[in-house]
């Protein structure tokens, strides 16, 4: 009778230990990548009712080099390596290539991302570099999809005299589930529903 037990418990146990995500708790990721996965966002304009719904979409794997990447029904390649979220992108301008979208796991201030472009100015062509930041961790936020305990990164920008907070910009990630909530200037996009395979 105990070997018929310990032998269930053993088989109970194994049968749990496959690759599917399965919820919240069953990866140690700011995002989980897996064909299927799906977050549904509505965009809202401040001052307006008028709002747009945004879906990203797994919708296939991809290898790029050594590495797995799942594209994303925006044409963009995402991945999770050590570090944390990152993103390919061939759309152009500044946003071309790779970048860290979200360094996980992340002491607070942590900064990442560091990128540099020449931009236009009224006075002439000057270097623009941005970063992002870790600004607060466990920040409850309550959106239609429900409520999450979410990272909050931040772009910087670092010029001569130092790094400075972007305040009109900010990204909510919930760990396991992925974006939350986007803050650009004065539209704001928020997770209507999430699917995760």
């Amino acid at each position: 009778m105990r070997i018929a037990k310990v032998s269930i418990a053993i088989m109970l146990l194994l049968a749990g230990c496959g690759d599917e995500f399965v919820g919240p708790s069953a990866t140690g990721v700011i995002m989980p990548l897996k064909v299927g996965n799906q977050w549904i966002g509505r965009w809202t304009r401040a001052g307006s009712v008028a709002s747009r719904i945004d879906t990203l979409t797994i919708v296939s794997e991809v290898q790029r080099g050594n590495e797995r990447w799942y594209k994303g029904s925006d044409g963009d390649l995402y991945i999770n390596r050590p570090g944390g979220l990152w993103q390919y992108s061939e759309k152009g301008g500044y946003y071309t290539g790779e970048a860290m979208l979200a360094k996980y796991p992340a002491a607070l201030n942590d900064t990442f991302g560091i990128r540099s472009a020449t931009e236009r100015g009224l006075s002439g062509p000057f270097v623009m570099t941005e970063g992002v930041t870790l600004l607060a961790k466990d920040t409850a936020i309550g959106v239609s999809a429900g409520t999450y305990s979410c990272n909050l990164y931040a772009p910087i920008a670092i010029d001569a005299s130092g790094a400075y907070d972007i305040p009109t910009k900010r990204n909510y990630y919930a760990p396991n589930i992925g974006p939350i909530r986007k803050v650009a200037y004065d539209s704001i996009w928020e997770l209507v529903s999430v699917t995760l395979r």
